[in-house]
């Protein structure tokens, strides 16, 4: 009897091995005899990162870190879902993190914008720009506030999504097709 037994459970364990790979084989085979191809995850978008300072708890440093690395949201660790590709420190004070951070993550820091969003070459070529404008040795005006470029960055990060054909120069009430999205998403009201 045991000796029947074990030849069952051979068979059984050989059945249940030839027939998984038989169920495998066949799940990867639609029903016209073709097989099957794993659809590809998605690429990640490619973010350009701009920034007046990126120092110690600045807002490039807080903003940044979730950026480039898992992070705990809510009792969970959550992929940011987009690789940052390049860096725009408008200054590197002393206690500078920007170096530091791009040699640590292998991510590109460039003079100017749009070589930031270019990657060094003439073409966009970034799907996203985080913009960061506070921190950093700016002039104070008449009311007391501090003059941060953002007007500049944002200048700058079009002027290269206009050159690309990524945006389009418009009137006061055109709408606009950006980066493909239908007129019924996207308003554009280009200021006098």
């Amino acid at each position: 009897m045991n000796r029947a037994r074990s030849h069952l459970m051979r068979n059984r364990r050989e059945f249940l091995w030839h027939g998984s790979g038989c169920l495998a084989s066949a799940a990867a085979l639609s029903r016209w005899g073709e097989p099957r191809v794993a659809a590809l995850p998605a690429a990640r978008p490619k973010v350009a990162a701009i920034f007046t300072e990126f120092t110690y708890r600045s807002h490039a440093h807080v903003i940044l870190e979730n950026f480039l690395e898992p992070y705990l949201f809510n009792g969970r660790w959550t992929s940011p879902g987009v690789d940052v590709v390049s860096f725009y420190a408008d200054q590197l004070p002393p206690r500078d993190m920007a170096c530091f951070v791009a040699k640590a993550y292998k991510i590109a820091l460039y003079p100017t914008i749009a070589e930031a969003l270019c990657l060094g070459g003439k073409q966009l070529a970034v799907d996203a720009v985080l913009s960061i404008g506070e921190f950093g040795n700016y002039p104070v005006n008449a009311k007391g506030q501090r003059e941060y470029p953002r007007k500049r960055f944002f200048d700058d990060i079009v002027d290269v999504f206009q050159r690309n054909g990524r945006v389009c120069r418009s009137s006061t009430t055109s709408i606009c097709r950006i980066a493909g999205i239908g007129p019924s998403k996207c308003m554009i009201q280009r200021s006098a």
